[in-house]
This record gives C-alpha cells, sequence and structure tokens, in this order.
C-alpha cells in the first residue's frame, strides 16, 4: 500500500471518529473523540508529508485531551505558542497560515466553558481546514471536513436551536 492510500485510510477512520464526536452532548466526550480523530490525522499530514499540518495535528491532539480535563486559560496560551512557534519552524507557505489560523482558532474554542460557544468556534475552524485540504491535494480531507463541519452543525441545531 503506497503511502498515498494508507493517508486516505487513516483519515477515513479519523472520518468515523469526527462523525460521531460532535453527536455527543458531552463536551469531555466529544473532545476525547476529537483527541483520538486528530492524532489520525497527524499521521495522515505525516504521510502527505504535509510536515507543518502533521506536526500542528499532533499538537492539537494533545491539546483536546488537556481541553478535555480543564480549562485553563494558562494552558490554552501554551498551546497557543506551541502552535504558532511550530508553524515558524516549519513554514511552508500559505499551508502553514492555513492550518495554523485553523488551530489557533479552534484551540481557542476547545477551551470554552460552554459546548454552544466550541460548537460555534469548531465549525469555523473547519471551513478554514477544508480550505487547507482542498490546497494540500488531500481529497479525503476535504470530505472528512465537510462531514465534520455538517455532523456538528446537526447537533448543534438538535441541542439548541430545535427547542
Amino acid at each position: 500500500m503506497t503511502d498515498f492510500m494508507l493517508s486516505q485510510v487513516l483519515i477515513g477512520v479519523a472520518f468515523c471518529l469526527d462523525l460521531a464526536s460532535f453527536q455527543f452532548r458531552s463536551k469531555y466526550k466529544v473532545l476525547l473523540c476529537l483527541t483520538c480523530a486528530t492524532s489520525l490525522i497527524a499521521c495522515h499530514f505525516w504521510l502527505l508529508e504535509a510536515t507543518s499540518a502533521a506536526l500542528i495535528a499532533a499538537i492539537c491532539a494533545v491539546r483536546f485531551l488537556s481541553a478535555a480535563a480543564t480549562r485553563s486559560g494558562w494552558l490554552m496560551l501554551v498551546f497557543l505558542v506551541l502552535i504558532v512557534g511550530s508553524a515558524y519552524f516549519t513554514y511552508a507557505g500559505a499551508l502553514t497560515i492555513l492550518v495554523t489560523t485553523a488551530s489557533c482558532v479552534s484551540t481557542w474554542g476547545a477551551f470554552r466553558a460552554t459546548d454552544k460557544l466550541f460548537r460555534q468556534i469548531m465549525m469555523v475552524s473547519a471551513v478554514l481546514m477544508m480550505v487547507h485540504n482542498g490546497l494540500a491535494n488531500s481529497p479525503a480531507g476535504v470530505l472528512l471536513e465537510i462531514f465534520f463541519f455538517s455532523s456538528n452543525a446537526l447537533a448543534y441545531y438538535r441541542f439548541y436551536l430545535r427547542r
């Protein structure tokens, strides 16, 4: 199996986890699912030789796990510095800027106190990642983010708008 094919398989598994993640009402459970999915996404980008995206996704996996345990503003700042620092050292043009922006947005969202705001911010991050994945030549990554956004929007509707 080629690295490209393996990367697409990994993103497929991450896809399933991402779809499931936002259907949980508990922000804690959502963050745990996102930890697993983002770990697979990091491997996906590594196989595609998108080093900035792989490193930032790995940091984000640890970030989601940390955010499941705390809403510490200090810890959020540490993750923002790690993301921007990794982007600086692996800078490769517009793709780095896109993934860094999306990751900073989702970092800010992960440490928000309310599930509602967290979901809104994650939708913004998903749109930025759709653009990134398209430019990184990852059709499965684009599809993943479309479904990630849709799953989040559906859950947002179920939990906050349907009432």
